[in-house]
């Protein structure tokens, strides 16, 4: 599901917004179950004793994963602006008469959101404002769309690993090898 999921945002236009609202949630609804599922298998797959220890370094590898997953999807969508936005922005004001040394003042100005100053420069009316902001939005389509392809290969990776995971379902039993000092055994009413 969230292959799939994470496949389909790469088709994503700043157009789709209502898609990218359903496939985002989809996504994160399979990265939450993916989440649980693999603690459950760890504490499943482990010795009774070791549990905690299992635990904390499921953990430990998710958090290092995470960060790495970050830093490389914060890069993707770094240099793909970068090289995006300054051709993509000027191919579709410069034609209109706005002037190639304001551009990096524009882009920046609108990628900050700052319609106010953006609209001071020299040169640019309320139009040139309009589809700056426009190819701005695309250029950012664009560089997230690196981003949900790399999730989606992460996701096939994690795919492929799970294949190899042992079967735990023998360990899911009604046992529980330690109780809290305060908690009563449960009677089982079913073979009394």
């Amino acid at each position: 599901m969230k292959i799939i999921a994470d496949g389909f945002l790469t088709t994503l236009t700043p157009e789709t917004v209502p898609r990218a609202l359903g496939l985002g949630f989809i996504s994160m609804i399979a990265t939450g179950w993916t989440s649980v599922s693999l603690i459950i298998c760890v504490q499943l797959a482990c010795e009774d004793r070791n549990i905690g220890l299992a635990t904390l370094l499921c953990g430990c590898a998710r958090a290092i994963g995470g960060s790495v997953v970050v830093t490389i999807y914060s890069s993707l969508l770094t240099n793909k602006i970068a090289d995006d936005s300054g051709p993509r922005v000027a191919k579709v004001v410069v034609p209109l008469g706005f002037k190639i040394p304001l551009l990096p003042k524009l882009i920046g100005y609108l990628s900050h959101g700052d319609v106010r100053h953006a609209a001071a420069l020299p040169g640019a009316t309320p139009g040139i404002i309009e589809v700056a902001a426009k190819a701005l939005q695309w250029s950012w389509s664009e560089a997230f769309k690196l981003v949900y392809i790399s999730a989606t290969v992460f996701a096939g990776l994690s795919l492929a690993a799970a294949l190899f995971v042992q079967d735990v379902s023998h360990n899911m039993t009604d046992n529980v090898a330690v109780r809290l000092a305060n908690e009563k055994e449960r009677v089982n009413t079913v073979d009394a």
